[in-house]
């Protein structure tokens, strides 16, 4: 999860990472006012935790997607190698539980992309759902 906060000089957006599940986390680490440096205008200014937001980080996304990916295609070679060497049983015309069991497997790759982007969307919620009080 990548946090950001608004520059208070041009307006655009200040990105860092912090290994933090919350805004009080964060306070606790950082302090109440956290110092951000904007390589847009080159200004250094404070920024109170309420201020700063999370976001999904691309790079954990991009990894996830790509097990999807690499993945998809190994159980596919392996199905496919499985298939060749036992045709006969998948075309008999009642032996449709081992066909499922190998779509299933299908399925694997993707359940991972999907828990890991139910992981980051859930890290990213819980930050920005809680406000500290001033």
């Amino acid at each position: 999860m990548k946090l950001e906060s608004k520059c208070k000089n041009c307006g655009k957006y200040i990105e860092f990472t912090e290994n933090v599940s919350d805004r009080a986390e964060l306070s606790l680490e950082k302090g109440e006012n956290i110092e951000l440096f904007c390589k847009e205008c080159s200004t250094k200014s404070c920024h109170h935790p309420n201020d700063i937001n999370a976001k999904k980080n691309r790079v954990i996304s991009i990894i996830g997607f790509l097990i999807f990916v690499i993945g998809t295609i190994l159980i596919y070679h392996f199905i496919g190698e499985f298939y060749l060497e036992h045709k006969e049983q998948f075309e008999s015309k009642k032996n449709y539980s081992s066909f499922g069991k190998l779509l299933g497997a299908f399925a694997i790759p993707f359940i991972i992309f999907q828990l890991i982007e139910n992981i980051q969307m859930r890290k990213v919620r819980r930050f920005n759902s809680y406000k500290i009080k001033d």
